[in-house]
């Protein structure tokens, strides 16, 4: 391991070569002519009649990419999404899927230091980094359930956030965790080095809660993208995603494209599905980073969904981390496996500085360690992660 380091960069604005990029990367294409953005429309409406919906999205892109979702009545989607596309990019009309956390299986733990009982960290050499970084100075966003900003744990380092639930915008409501996913998540990630408890990942990065998800762990995919939106315009550098859903949403490929355009890396869970389900998004979008889960003995988990898409293995089942009200517990999912790879991303930035998430993306998957048949497959992707090699790779 190097053991130099240099502090994280300012962000580069985007470009227009780049945000169109980030655009085709993502799968983000505007609809062209009245008649397209028509057909869309038309293509909504009927699958609100079928649904039962009472509102469609239309969502655009300004020229910066920045997603905008206007919702609309099915009888107006038409005129609604024609109007829109007098200002904007309409890139489609579509009615809100929802999205689901992607942990399962909780258990109570000690309130005693449970280091000694996080796995993770004595398989894969986390700690070996926190010499040269341990992600101060880095923001990682959680888009989950919220977390509970005075655990104990991670009292200090959880700004107030935001949250986007049903529609309905609450400035601060980030800090509260309706569900206890979003605050495991956030442990995995950034549990301080404090004597108590749990450490996490990067112990010193900064965490930016986004509460799209409610008391069920289910959330609209508009709200997700508002979401992904709001974490990058309010300095995230990381955005952590263990959630998804087997329907792609136009509004969430839309912000996921603009994360990335703005030099933001995306990780996500890849799904809990198992092999022979249908992909998992957001994590199937391609610029995305996708995290299979990995048990305690280094194979991928029976439940981690399979798929070409699945780009790096963490681990993911039975991990220790934080959760309300101010205690700990073990959760098995993709969702424990993505924030894994999310802190470490955090550490990388921290130690290395800022590269473009597309780069990020390749050395993940170049510095993994192979598993599973030779070469790239559908269950570990590249390989499991290697964190030390990782940070040796950037620069």
């Amino acid at each position: 391991m190097s053991t130099s380091s240099g502090a994280a960069t300012a962000d580069t604005p985007p470009s227009a070569a780049t945000i169109a990029q980030a655009d085709a990367a993502a799968g983000v294409t505007p609809l062209e002519g009245s008649a397209s953005i028509t057909a869309a429309a038309q293509g909504a409406a009927r699958e609100a009649a079928r649904t039962g919906a009472d509102e469609v999205s239309v969502v655009a892109v300004d020229a910066d990419g920045r997603p905008n979702i206007v919702a609309a009545s099915p009888s107006q989607a038409v005129s609604v999404a024609l109007d829109t596309a007098q200002h904007l990019d309409v890139v489609g009309v579509e009615v809100d899927s929802v999205a689901h956390a992607l942990g399962t299986t909780s258990t109570s733990g000690s309130s005693d230091p449970l280091v000694p009982q996080q796995w993770a960290l004595a398989a894969f050499p986390f700690s070996a980094l926190w010499a040269c970084a341990r992600g101060a100075g880095v923001t990682v966003a959680v888009v989950d359930t919220g977390v509970q900003a005075n655990h104990p744990d991670l009292q200090g380092r959880v700004l107030p956030g935001v949250a986007f639930v049903n529609g309905v915008t609450l400035v601060g409501g980030g800090a509260t965790d309706v569900d206890g996913h979003g605050t495991h998540v956030a442990g995995i990630i950034a549990a301080g080095d404090n004597g108590v408890g749990v450490v996490g990942v990067a112990p010193s990065a900064r965490i930016l809660p986004v509460r799209t998800l409610d008391a069920t762990g289910s959330g609209l995919s508009s709200d997700i993208a508002k979401g992904i939106t709001w974490a990058v315009d309010h300095g995230a550098n990381v955005i952590n995603l263990s959630l998804g859903s087997d329907a792609e949403s136009s509004a969430v490929d839309a912000a996921v494209a603009y994360a990335t355009s703005h030099n933001v890396d995306v990780v996500a869970a890849a799904g809990n599905t198992g092999p022979g389900a249908p992909a998992e998004f957001p994590a199937a979008l391609p610029a995305v980073i996708a995290v299979a889960a990995l048990d305690e003995d280094g194979t991928v988990a029976t439940y981690s969904t399979r798929g070409s898409y699945v780009d790096v293995a963490a681990p993911g089942t039975s991990i220790l981390s934080t959760y309300p009200p101010s205690t700990w517990a073990r959760l098995s999912g993709t969702s424990m496996a993505s924030p894994h790879v999310a802190g470490l991303v955090a550490l990388v930035i921290g130690g290395r500085g800022k590269v473009a998430p597309s780069s990020m993306l390749s050395r993940i998957k170049a510095t993994a360690t192979d598993a599973g048949p030779r070469g790239a497959d559908s269950a570990y992707g590249a390989g499991r992660i290697n964190p030390i090699a990782l940070f040796n790779a950037t620069p």
